[in-house]
This record gives C-alpha cells, structure tokens and sequence, in this order.
C-alpha cells in the first residue's frame, strides 16, 4: 500500500495495543513518526517488517528495541539510513530475535552483527546480502554463538573469505541454505567442504 501515511499507522497503533504483527513494506512515505507510535503503544509486538521504508532512521528503530522487547522477526531491507546504533540496540533489548533481514543497509559494520551474536542466541535467519563493510569477525561471531541458524546470505559481501566459511561448517550444523553470490573471496575448494559437512544445504554461488 505504497500511499499509506503516517497518519493511518499512527491510528493503527493507538487504537490496536493488542497488535503483534505488522508488515509496512513498501510503503514508501512512512517515517520514523510511525513506527516510533508503533512502539510506543503496541508493547506485545513479536514481528516487524519496515523493508524499503527508505525514510526510517535509527531513531523508529531504537525505539522499537526499548518497547518491544518480545520481538523475534525484523525486516529492514533497504533501510540505508540505519546505522549500528539501531542494531546494537535490537540486540542489546530484544534476545529472543529469531530473524534480522538488514540487507542493503550499508552503513552496518562487524559491531551491529557482533552485537546481535552474542545477544541473540536464538538467531536462525540472518540476512546482511550487500552489507560490504562486514569483515569475517561478524559471520566467525555468528557461528561461534547461534548454533540454531539455518539460513545465512551474505551475497556481495566482497570483504568475507574462506574464514567465514570454516567457522560456519564448524559450529552450524542445522544451516539449510547459505547464499555467497558475488563473494569473490571465498574459493569452491572451502565451499565444497562445507557440503560434504552440510550435504542437505542449498549453496547459492554465482560469482
């Protein structure tokens, strides 16, 4: 509903304190007004996804962290104007997080995906495809504290190597499907490694 405004979430949240689950992808015009009322008024909030709301900031963002601490599935692709900040404070508020989609915010560096590794152990779907200031310490993180993951994309993320890789085979043993398209340094020697350890895995590997 790309011509949703402000004011129909803003009535949404004060008249729904009940509400555990919203989807405003696409809906280009929203700000962080609406998603900071969202916070405020609906506490019992469990799923979330703001995907190419362009205009939110880390501002809606923390604000989510400090009112809704059951959350467990955030979407923020596209979200380019989050910072670590917004992350760190998912992680740090909200531990039973069970799925991040932060692909495509480009400022996120190895602190926001440190962050959510060893607060969030619980952790099964992580998305950070096109994150390219992420180094190996954030996926080498993940594994080593959220042995539950099933699905990793780090497609584009040029900096990650066969280091990642290891550290993923080692400590993930339910990964169902890892996409590194675009990872250029990362070699098929390690990669068919990992599916002799995770034969039931789809590896996605188009350079």
């Amino acid at each position: 509903c790309t011509n949703l405004t402000d004011v129909s979430i803003q009535a949404i949240a004060q008249h729904c304190p009940a509400l555990t689950s919203l989807c405003v992808e696409r809906c280009y015009d929203l700000t962080d007004v609406s998603i900071e009322a969202i916070a405020q008024h609906c506490p019992l909030l469990t799923w979330l996804d703001a995907a190419r709301c362009y205009d939110l900031t880390d501002v809606s963002i923390q604000a989510i962290a400090q009112h809704c601490p059951a959350l467990t599935d955030l979407y923020l692709y596209g979200c380019s104007n989050l910072t670590d900040v917004s992350i760190q404070a998912i992680a740090q508020h909200c531990p039973a997080l069970a799925s991040l989609n932060v692909a495509l915010c480009e400022n996120l560096t190895d602190v926001s995906i440190q962050a959510i590794a060893q607060h969030c152990p619980a952790l099964a779907s992580l998305r950070v495809e096109w994150c390219t200031n992420l180094t190996d310490i954030s996926i080498q993180t993940i594994a080593q504290h959220c042995p539950a993951l099933t699905t990793l994309d780090v497609a584009h993320c040029k900096n990650l190597t066969d280091v990642s890789i290891q550290a993923i085979a080692q400590h993930c043993p339910a990964l169902a499907s890892l996409d590194v398209w675009g990872c250029v340094n990362m070699t098929d020697r390690r990669l068919r490694r990992l599916r002799r350890h995770h034969p039931d895995c789809i590896v996605t590997r188009v350079a």
